[in-house]
């Protein structure tokens, strides 16, 4: 004799309830957001997927020359950029493995740039005090 507690249960129900639970899991697609003016930059200086390792820093810059006024910043724009390249390691940090056309490689360009990224970070020190 069947407890008096589960006396009411339809084997039908517990077979329906034993397919849905072994249903995989449907999962929610994140829409991929758009960013047209990350596009734009990228579009006008045909920025490419390349072997070349890029320093995060100098691809900013490039932005940074590009538009002058009103950026984004840097985390959303990075946010944004490695969905559409290749994110990798450089002995400066974080970079991307894009084409070196573009970008200014030469070691003005460097000290430039790391001179963009100091300014940056001293005048966000100075916001937080």
């Amino acid at each position: 004799m069947a407890h008096p507690k589960f006396q009411h249960v339809n084997l039908e129900e517990i077979d329906k309830l034993l397919e849905i639970a072994s249903q995989p899991k449907e999962r929610k697609v994140k829409k991929q957001k758009t960013n047209p003016e990350i596009d734009e930059f990228i579009n006008i200086h045909t920025i490419t997927e390349g072997t070349k390792r890029i320093p995060s820093y100098i691809v900013y810059y490039r932005y940074y020359l590009w538009k002058k006024i009103r950026l984004i910043n840097r985390k959303k724009f990075f946010n944004y950029f490695k969905t559409k390249f290749t994110k990798t390691k450089t002995d400066d940090g974080i970079g991307y493995l894009l084409n070196p056309k573009g970008f200014d490689l030469t070691p003005e360009g460097f000290f430039r740039a790391r001179a963009f990224l100091r300014k940056e970070r001293d005048e966000q020190k100075k916001e937080n005090q």
